[in-house]
């Protein structure tokens, strides 16, 4: 089963993102804006949309969501479901999960 952890992000990885990207079983899908530190995200084990990356894939969704908000997630949804995705969780990059997030879903 495919799990993927989505959330947007104008922030350099919080706490709560470190925690998400480690959670075994789950694949974290962080959709940058462009106030985004992009290259803060190189080195975590995540998959990070950069918004060069959402123009060239997603030129006509990103057009009509527009930048800075919270809804460029809905990029990540659609990533997500190409990747072939069985679940997908939204989180805030500012939500630090407990440790069993995630476990146990069914």
């Amino acid at each position: 089963m495919k799990k993927y952890i989505v959330t947007t992000t104008i922030n350099k990885p919080t706490s709560a993102i470190f925690k998400f990207a480690s959670k075994d079983d789950w694949e974290l899908i962080v959709v940058g804006d462009l106030k985004t530190p992009h290259k803060s995200y190189d080195d975590i084990d995540c998959i990070y949309l950069h918004p060069e990356y959402q123009e060239k894939q997603y030129k006509k969704l990103s057009d009509s969501i527009g930048w800075n908000c919270i809804q460029r997630r809905s990029i990540g949804f659609i990533e997500a479901y190409n990747r072939g995705a069985d679940i997908v969780a939204t989180v805030d990059d500012d939500n630090i999960p407990y440790d069993s997030w995630g476990d146990n879903l069914l």
